[in-house]
């Protein structure tokens, strides 16, 4: 009986001694209180040193976002001038920083550089008019960010505004997703009338664009810029006759390879699905690359509705890497610069573009097109698919027989370098220059001089007759592009980026020019335009040279040449893999111009 008693109570010892250590450790280690999610407020009637209360608001966005950790929300109301939202701080994947606008206004009024801006990450942003900003409307840096359900307008005024715009200052967007910016969702947004690019994705990582209404952005309405792993789908995009860029409309929807030190070639896994794209120059273009090896690689353009534009519904001047367009209805055709590694599939072409869109959007207007087939995407897609290989056969055939103008007088300062060539530099008083251009002295320079303006948009003009021409001109590290204007139409859009700089650098125009006089008009868009002067280039053996009314010296006719090889090319088969009605056609035109 005592041994039996002794037990129990050694039992019951024993548990007093683990509840008493359990006891001692819980007291020595409390837990940390997990943070409840609160919501703050903030009006511009309301005091810095409130509470934050729906009753006792904050007054300024700073104060506001300064009290936000993660999970909290914040609420918005009210008209914000000369201010800007910035957000630095982050939230969680499971407690996200969430800040609602309410139709709050920020209004930057041309001081502020940016409306929002966001470098933090898990950020939910929405329900807010940006209008106002000198650079972005909102510029997105951050990781796991959500803008949506917002309106972002008459922004980018470094640029200009009330569709008075230029390239003077930069090119910034309304919107903007800049490198670092990786995860990001652009939903349920209306941008327009911008001096600037709409939606830009420039070295963004794994973006979704979707459900937007963009129209009549000076740039190009959306805008995909060297950035892997994009889905632009079910978007509205408009072109009308305001915020044009040089008496043009924008481009849809492009999709550009731009140089960025340490960065590459990244334009793949860019899909473009479902977009309703109305009365814009083209409606969806994949640009020339500016970087090495760059190409348009593992990507989808597919349900597309392109039923009217300046000149054709899809343009891809960009080399290819496995990339199907199919079930698109377009007007004006399909152009493809090089067809290997494209697949064409159940595309509708119909005839003809027209000038003006059937209708106006007004800022509200989100409208989802109906595509051929629903088509579903993932963020990071894998694509499936091998393209078909296709080497068109190539049939030159001169579009016209040059005729040789025989009445011609030959400017004083002009140089024949060769049979064939007349080189007019840049001294020479025929050409119209724009404000801003100085005259360089260099020895590397032809004739020992060039011209030299830093002005985004500088401009010469120059009027001969003949059948062809180039320009002499200087690239390097610092130069982007140079347009090439013939008779009022953007014709080519020249490269200059190089890795050093080099001086008389020539580009020669490959067609035959219409007969009679021609006025050739160079931009250097982006600014630091160089130019060295203009060759006259005649195929046969006889050059041509510039008419000067006022002069009348006769050269008796001697010649007249016919071109033996002209760079217009017809391919005489489509693609094996199309099978649309009608089959699009393969345009030998030139290159687009390019938004920087």
């Amino acid at each position: 009986m005592k041994k039996a008693l002794y037990q129990f109570i050694s039992v019951i010892t024993a548990v007093a001694v683990i509840l008493v250590s359990y006891h001692s450790v819980y007291a020595s280690s409390p837990v940390s209180p997990v943070h409840a999610p609160k919501v703050y407020y903030v009006n511009p009637s309301g005091n810095d040193s409130n509470s934050g209360s729906s009753t006792a608001p904050f007054k300024t966005l700073v104060k506001a976002v300064s009290v936000l950790v993660a999970g909290d929300t914040l609420m918005v109301s009210g008209t914000f001038t000369n201010q800007s939202l910035i957000v630095s701080k982050s939230g969680t994947a499971s407690a996200p920083i969430t800040i609602v606008g309410n139709n709050a206004i920020i209004n930057a009024q041309g001081i502020k550089n940016n409306g929002i801006s966001v470098s933090g990450n898990y950020i939910n942003i929405s329900g807010f008019d940006i209008r106002g900003s000198l650079e972005h409307g909102v510029l997105i840096g951050g990781k796991y960010i959500k803008f949506e359900n917002s309106s972002v307008h008459h922004s980018v005024l470094e640029n200009g505004s009330n569709g008075t715009c230029s390239g003077s200052g930069g090119w910034g967007s309304a919107v903007k997703v800049m490198v670092g910016g990786q995860n990001i969702t652009i939903r349920g947004n209306n941008v327009y009338e911008n001096c600037g690019e709409g939606i830009g994705i420039t070295r963004g990582v794994n973006v979704i664009v979707e459900n937007n209404t963009v129209r009549d952005n000076f740039a190009v309405n959306i805008y995909i810029d060297n950035s892997p792993y994009v889905t632009v789908q079910n978007n509205t995009v408009f072109c009308g006759n305001t915020y044009l860029r040089g008496g043009g409309r924008a481009t849809g929807i492009a999709l550009a390879e731009e140089s960025y030190s340490g960065w590459g070639a990244q334009r793949h896994h860019v899909n473009v699905i479902n977009n309703y794209i109305e009365g814009c120059y083209d409606g969806i273009a994949s640009w020339l690359p500016e970087v090495a090896g760059g190409k348009l690689k593992d990507s989808i353009i597919s349900g597309n509705v392109i039923p009217s534009g300046i000149r054709r519904g899809i343009t891809i001047n960009s080399g290819n890497q496995n990339v199907l367009i199919e079930n698109n209805q377009i007007f004006g055709g399909i152009y493809l610069s090089y067809p290997t590694g494209v697949t064409l599939k159940n595309n509708t072409v119909t005839s003809g573009a027209t000038s003006t869109p059937s209708r106006t959007p007004t800022a509200t207007t989100v409208k989802s097109p109906t595509p051929t087939r629903t088509a579903t995407f993932t963020r990071t897609p894998t694509i499936t698919f091998t393209p078909a290989t296709f080497t068109p056969t190539l049939t030159f055939t001169p579009s016209k027989t040059p005729v040789v103008s025989h009445t011609a007088t030959l400017q004083p300062t002009a140089t024949s370098t060769s049979v064939n060539d007349i080189v007019f530099d840049d001294t020479d008083n025929s050409f119209v220059y724009s404000s801003g251009w100085q005259e360089i002295t260099d020895n590397k320079a032809y004739n020992g001089s060039y011209r030299r303006n830093p002005k985004y948009d500088s401009s010469i003009t120059f009027t001969f007759t003949g059948e062809t021409f180039g320009i002499l001109y200087i690239d390097g590290p610092s130069f982007r592009k140079m347009e090439v204007y013939v008779n009022g139409v953007l014709m080519y859009t020249v490269n200059r980026a190089a890795l050093k700089t080099r001086y008389q650098q020539r580009w020669d125009y490959p067609d035959l020019l219409p007969e009679g006089e021609n006025t050739i008009k160079i931009v250097f868009t982006n600014g630091n335009g160089l130019f060295d002067g203009i060759v006259l280039r005649a195929f046969g053996e006889i050059p041509f040279m510039k008419i000067m009314p006022t002069l009348t010296e006769t050269v008796p006719p001697t010649a007249s040449e016919t071109p033996t090889n002209l760079p217009t090319a017809t391919p005489t088969s489509p693609p094996p893999t199309e099978s649309s009605s009608p089959t699009p056609t393969y345009y030998p035109s030139p290159t687009p111009t390019s938004t920087p």
